[in-house]
């Protein structure tokens, strides 16, 4: 028998090792141009099922990770852009150089961020502190003053008194005021900047203390009855028809409740705003289960990023995926509530597919196209709170108003200087290059890719001849190119045989029924992706129309805030490279219209 265990445990822990050396998917993207921008092109770097690479927000190239199937989703189908893939020949071992490198930069570039926009919030707080304003406090959207005193959170205030006493609720407000007076603002140490660390551990800055004291203040008030849940923070999802939902959420409800008497009793820097949210989730479950219906927390706050109207098409498109979404949200629900435990994940889950469909709804009665990026992570809000319970007399104010101005201009300059955005010496291709050789040490990169390519020799900056040099130093084992959207449907058609005159009628986009016009992609007549003999002829076409679609635009003006005549101009500036043989605008979709597209019962 013993040889027989022997050889059984030999083989698991051989196919461990396997499993963990197996070969790794390592690709370097290049990402075809479009509109906007995306006019030069993009680049990034796949491991696996993973993402990296390298965006400008707001002149900042900031490293991201994206799941592969998200990311091809947006750069392939949304953004209908082709993407080809280079699969490089790399260890598994340097594989994992690359993915924890690129991770702790992931890291320590988001703390980084996080610390400047914290110095910038002790500015801002002092500001409003010295004209007796408010302060931001995201999390006080969920509640509201009661009018008339309220009895307390009946379960939650007892469990409170059972664990921590009948004093606890007076003490803790004592200490939370007393901490509050007290509180001055200390200038970080002289000479912190960027620490290059893997985590940079920086101290709790002036506005971070304060809004973390206001939140655990404000958590007790709504304890007490005083404060109560904003009914305008609610997004009604239906009724609660089942017992094993309901049991699902009591078993929720239990969970926030232990969570909420942990964190009152032992509080963390920088908890406040989780013990809110928690407050915010219990009373909304309560309600949900004292009223038959569920009830989440709103995700997409304030007005719309981009409000873009859409067309007749389009508006059929979206209530399509409307029907689709509403029966899968559904389906959803029922396995959470069926089969999961009560948990944090499936919980937000849950909130996620209730806004998604509230945000459809008001897009439709709107008219314009969905926004569905507006709120990523938890539920946040947009709201203020006073300051009168801070005591500093102007004189300090001033003077530490001073010392945080300077304080974050020292840090901002080290800031920009590592990660600011410039087209040539720091862009999407250049920081990601850097990037990946900063995973080896030495000549250790050219051993592991096969080759250096220096981040701004050779025109290594454009992506597209980034992407040339690596199949020519890299070790490319295949290149695969992944069609656009729209490519993909007309590949479908020649494949089936359809007659040439369907491809002629997609070739333009007033008569196609692959694309629907969109003023972000500006206004043209002709697709010039190929054959590219035709593109001067097609651009040429195209500069004409975009010129005639100047009048309407100007017509226009007063009534959609000058986006026809934006999109006019902006047909006319990407016509200009197609008359010189080069192809840009390629057209995108919306994510709810393109989701439409493949539900059941679109043509």
């Amino acid at each position: 028998m013993f040889p027989e265990v022997a050889l059984l445990l030999i083989l698991g822990l051989w196919s461990l090792e396997a499993e963990a050396f197996k070969a790794p998917r390592v690709e370097m993207l290049y990402i075809d141009a479009n509109v906007g921008s995306a006019s030069g092109g993009h680049v990034a770097l796949r491991l696996d099922d993973e993402v990296y690479h390298f965006q400008n927000e707001q002149g900042t190239t900031r490293l991201t990770r994206d799941d592969w199937s998200r990311f091809r989703w947006v750069y392939n189908d949304i953004e209908n852009r082709n993407i080809e893939a280079a699969q490089l020949q790399v260890s598994p071992l340097d594989a994992e150089r690359l993915r924890q490198h690129l991770g702790l930069f992931l890291i320590a570039q988001q703390r980084e961020k996080d610390y400047l926009k914290a110095l910038e919030q002790d500015i801002s707080l002092l500001e409003s502190l010295g004209s007796g304003g408010q302060a931001p406090l995201m999390e006080r959207a969920f509640f509201e003053p009661t009018i008339a005193p309220r009895a307390p959170l009946i379960s939650l205030h007892q469990s409170l008194i059972e664990q921590a006493g009948p004093d606890f609720s007076l003490e803790e407000r004592s200490r939370l005021l007393k901490a509050l007076r007290d509180l001055r603002y200390d200038e970080t140490p002289e000479g912190l900047t960027l620490e290059g660390h893997p985590y940079p551990d920086y101290p709790a800055t002036f506005a971070e203390e304060t809004m973390d004291l206001l939140s655990r203040q404000l958590a007790l008030k709504v304890m007490e009855g005083a404060e109560r849940l904003r009914q305008s923070a609610l997004i009604d999802a239906g009724p609660l028809t089942t017992s094993t939902a309901r049991l699902w959420l009591l078993g929720y409800l239990e969970k926030l409740q232990a969570s909420i008497i942990r964190d009152l009793q032992t509080p963390y820097p920088g908890g406040g705003s989780s013990l809110l949210l928690a407050l915010a989730r219990h009373q909304s479950v309560t309600l949900s289960l004292a009223r038959n219906r569920l009830f989440f927390l709103h995700l997409y706050e304030g007005e719309p990023r981009h409000v873009e109207a859409i067309d007749e098409e389009q508006q059929n498109l979206e209530a399509l995926f409307l029907d689709q979404l509403t029966r899968e949200v559904k389906a959803s629900r029922e396995e959470i509530f069926a089969h999961k435990q009560p948990n944090e994940w499936d919980y937000h889950q849950m909130e996620v597919g209730a806004a998604e469909i509230n945000e459809m709804r008001s897009a439709q009665k709107a008219q314009r196209a969905a926004d569905f990026k507006r709120a990523p992570g938890p539920p946040r809000g947009e709201g203020s709170q006073h300051l009168s319970e801070l005591v500093m007399t102007n004189t300090a104010i001033k003077a530490a108003l001073i010392k945080a101005k300077a304080q974050r201009n020292r840090y901002a300059e080290g800031f920009d200087a590592r990660y600011g955005y410039q087209l040539i010496t720091h862009n999407c291709v250049t920081e990601l290059n850097r990037a990946i050789q900063g995973s080896f040490k030495n000549s250790d990169e050219r051993l592991a890719l096969g080759g250096h390519i220096d981040p701004l020799l050779s025109q290594s900056f454009v992506p597209y001849r980034y992407f040339e040099l690596v199949r020519q130093r890299y070790r490319p084992l295949a290149i695969t190119r992944w069609l656009s959207y729209r490519n993909r449907q007309l590949d479908a058609i020649s494949h089936h045989g359809e007659d040439s005159a369907i491809a002629l009628q997609e070739s333009t986009t007033l008569t196609g029924t692959l694309y629907s016009p969109r003023p972000s992609d500006g206004h043209f007549l002709f697709f010039t992706e190929q054959p590219a003999w035709t593109r001067p002829l097609l651009g040429t076409a195209n500069l004409v129309y975009a010129v005639a679609t100047i009048a309407e635009g100007l017509v226009s003006l007063p009534t959609d805030e000058g986006r026809g005549l934006e999109s006019a101009m902006s047909g006319m500036l990407f016509s200009l490279p197609e008359i010189g043989g080069w192809t840009i605008r390629k057209g995108s979709y919306t994510e709810a219209g393109l989701r439409a597209r493949s539900a059941p019962g679109h043509p």
